[in-house]
């Protein structure tokens, strides 16, 4: 009998933590938007990365007008849906770059006069904005809407992304190698 109730026990957790992951991973109400975290570096020792499959794909809305979705890992091991941008006839991938989605810029972002380049990737969820032209704040600007515009989410979800956003040092010594941030986040860099 008292293997039964511990048995039993065990279960409901599991199956509690399943539901609760289920429900994180298609939530689109606020909660997660009341704290949003701190900006991501790529490579970093002390990034919030945990290991997530962004498999999970669907739709929203229904009939003819749905768009498709995924669901992307954010930072403290959150989930964050979005719109379905490798299917956005913008993006741009690649073969020899396997996992690796070039949202805005192109491959070849300097020779195409493009002011900024944003590009995911999949292996560690993370999206990486370059701004390549000055004022830099407008610039940052322009990127942050395209990308809100691209995932279909708001400014307080974007926060919660794995992101990093910096300049080459040829266009500006003084914040290269910097995460500029997203300029609506906390701690971003005022420009």
């Amino acid at each position: 009998m008292r293997n039964s109730l511990i048995i039993g026990a065990v279960v409901l957790v599991i199956s509690a933590g399943a539901l609760y992951v289920i429900w994180d991973l298609f939530d689109q109400g606020t909660s997660q938007e009341s704290s949003p975290g701190t900006s991501y570096t790529p490579g970093g020792s002390d990034a919030p990365y945990v290991p997530y499959s962004n498999t999970q794909q669907g739709t929203t809305g229904s009939g003819d007008t749905a768009e498709p979705y995924v669901a992307v890992a954010a930072q403290g091991g959150t989930a964050i849906r979005v719109k379905d941008f490798s299917k956005n006839p913008a993006t741009v991938s690649t073969p020899t770059i396997p996992g690796h989605y070039f949202l805005a810029g192109g491959l070849d972002p300097s020779g195409t006069g493009a002011p900024f380049s944003t590009f995911y990737v999949n292996a560690d969820n993370s999206f990486t904005v370059t701004i390549l032209k000055e004022p830099l704040g407008e610039t940052r600007k322009a990127a942050e809407q395209d990308l809100i515009q691209k995932l279909g989410i708001s400014s307080i979800r974007m926060c919660n992304l794995n992101y990093w956003v910096g300049v080459p040092g040829y266009l500006n010594p003084v914040y290269a190698g910097k995460n500029l941030g997203f300029s609506f986040c906390p701690g971003a860099t005022q420009l």
